[in-house]
């Protein structure tokens, strides 16, 4: 008589990890390279403190911007140029990131302190 499996040993191998598996785990994902010289990302810091994070467009959803952060002031657009290296959003068509609920724009930022 065969005794039921438990839901970790029903699933194939690739979806089930041990700790030793996710021991060096980071919890800020690395970047995914589209080809050696465009890299798809939804956020990065820059070593001269540009900041680049994956929002949605508010005309149209199912387009991702990048919110470009540097001295003070935010700028959109579409990909960021870094040196030899281009970033773009991470593509909406792919499985889950089309349902992940992104920013639609920058406020003002003001602390309780500063009052």
């Amino acid at each position: 008589m065969m005794q039921p499996k438990g839901i970790a040993e029903s699933l194939p191998r690739e979806t089930t990890q041990t700790v030793d598996d996710v021991k060096d785990f980071r919890h800020e994902p690395e970047p995914f390279p589209v080809s050696p010289s465009v890299v798809e990302t939804d956020f990065k810091e820059f070593d001269d403190g540009s900041l680049i994070e994956m929002t949605e467009d508010p005309a149209n959803p199912s387009r991702p911007l990048f919110a470009i952060y540097k001295d003070g002031e935010v700028r959109f657009a579409p990909r960021f140029q870094y040196r030899e290296q281009a970033f773009v959003p991470i593509s909406r068509a792919r499985p889950l990131i089309g349902h992940v609920r992104l920013p639609r724009g920058v406020m003002k930022y003001e602390s309780v302190y500063s009052r």
